[in-house]
């Protein structure tokens, strides 16, 4: 750390790995006194964008069991917000409503569907295991969304923007 500070203050700014971290280090100086100095950890903002994109993932799986269980309309901010031990207030920092988590849920629809379930080629299947792979995706993309599909109807009808989106991944694949 010495070595950066005395680098630092020769150069005014600069940079070193400490304990696995990237540490940039920044100072103004005014009358060959330091008036400021910034250290920035750049991966904190990782870590915390990673933080969020698993708590996110956590309440989709928590609302995908809610949802094969009791259906769309029982889906529940507040059943959520108890099973995760989070407030509700926490619940509603990453989604707005529970349409917005049936679309956050139906991007992993689309996601497995457009990967998984494209048709595949005439001259890629050449065998009989093969044609078993291709249907054996196809009927565990069915078993992992069939909350989806058992309530079809009424996500598409109560769910803004669903209908168009379903429409268009339809006509895609």
């Amino acid at each position: 750390m010495l070595g950066l500070v005395s680098f630092v203050r020769a150069h005014g700014q600069g940079a070193a790995d400490f304990a696995g971290l990237r540490v940039t280090v920044e100072m103004r100086s005014v009358n060959n006194r330091f008036a400021d100095v910034r250290m920035r950890l750049p991966t904190e903002r990782g870590a915390r964008e990673r933080e969020i994109r698993q708590r996110e993932s956590q309440i989709l799986d928590i609302a995908r069991g809610q949802i094969l269980t009791a259906g769309y309309l029982g889906l529940n901010m507040d059943r959520i917000a108890a099973e995760m031990e989070y407030s509700k207030g926490t619940i509603y920092q990453h989604f707005r409503n529970k349409e917005e988590i049936v679309l956050c849920l139906y991007e992993r629809i689309e996601q497995t569907m457009l990967a998984t379930l494209a048709p595949p080629q005439p001259a890629t299947l050449r065998s009989f295991e093969q044609v078993l792979g291709y249907l054996d995706a196809i009927f565990a993309h069915l078993w992992e969304f069939r909350f989806f599909y058992r309530d079809l109807n009424a996500l598409l009808r109560d769910v803004p923007g669903l209908k168009e989106r379903y429409r268009t991944l339809a006509e895609q694949a």
